[in-house]
């Protein structure tokens, strides 16, 4: 899962997007999709302005069938919507913030063939 985000013009969507630095906005939106692996094609697609936090589109995802698999960037993060995956067996794998707190369970060897970009398995 994961957006991507469709600049327009000012005079379109004027108002939407985020205020940047420099002070000038631009108009966009956001699609949201989510890809069946096995099929290769998206099962879901939302659009919302671009200024709509990802984590927003998570409850969308809540309705797949118990077993699925999801990977999704940090712009997801909602630990509520992570509980209720994880209520109904939906897995995810994802990466958390810097500043988050958390206390690992179980920590696991890392193969001596593991990628050199696995820095901990737990």
């Amino acid at each position: 899962m994961d957006s991507s985000t469709i600049s327009l013009f000012k005079v379109i969507l004027k108002g939407v997007g985020r205020n940047p630095k420099n002070g000038r906005k631009k108009g966009g939106i956001k699609a949201h999709t989510l890809i069946k692996a096995d099929e290769n094609v998206p099962c879901l697609i939302r659009y919302c302005k671009a200024a709509k936090h990802d984590h927003m589109f998570l409850k969308e995802a809540q309705n797949l069938p118990s077993g699925s698999i999801m990977t999704f960037d940090q712009g997801y993060i909602d630990y509520t919507q992570y509980e209720a995956f994880t209520n109904n067996s939906i897995w995810y794998v994802t990466r958390l913030k810097d500043n988050a707190l958390y206390k690992a369970r179980k920590e696991f060897d890392i193969p001596d063939d593991a990628d050199s970009g696995v820095l901990k398995v737990e």
